[in-house]
């Protein structure tokens, strides 16, 4: 298992590791937030860009904009589970959310 970025397939620009960095700071304080002893152990990007074969396209076709942009996939591990961890996904979203460029 690799445990970098820079072990993936297709090297990801600086702004894409920036977005990834800020994801990955926000799992971290969510889970610190909610005031329970939620030890992470990992963090794992899965999908097209672990494959590195993700997309950002776009195109006009008769005036409108069309875009296919790849999102990340991303598996979070703790050591004990997380009660109602679906929540917490949720929760987890909405601050991605509030981060435009993310």
């Amino acid at each position: 298992m690799k445990d970098s970025l820079a072990a993936l397939p297709k090297p990801l620009p600086a702004a894409k590791r920036k977005e990834l960095e800020k994801v990955r700071e926000i799992i971290v304080s969510r889970l610190s937030a909610e005031g329970h002893d939620y030890v992470l152990e990992k963090i794992i990007l899965f999908g097209s860009y672990s494959r590195g074969t993700w997309v950002e396209e776009g195109y006009v076709k008769d005036g409108v904009t069309y875009e296919y942009k790849s999102d990340f996939d991303i598996l979070v591990l703790t050591r004990k589970g997380i009660p109602g961890g679906h929540w917490l996904g949720l929760c987890i979203d909405e601050h991605i959310d509030k981060h435009p460029g993310i």
